[in-house]
């Protein structure tokens, strides 16, 4: 079975994914959601 974490389009998305991440970060309203997600997980 091969290991999905090497695959071109897995590595893509995770760039992707970060590269919203750290954009969104700066964001006013991100503080305020994050704080809601991790309450919830808790």
């Amino acid at each position: 079975m091969a290991h999905y974490e090497h695959l071109p389009i897995y590595l893509k998305a995770m760039e992707v994914a970060v590269y919203f991440e750290n954009t969104v970060r700066h964001f006013s309203r991100y503080h305020k959601i994050q704080e809601l997600f991790y309450e919830r997980q808790i």
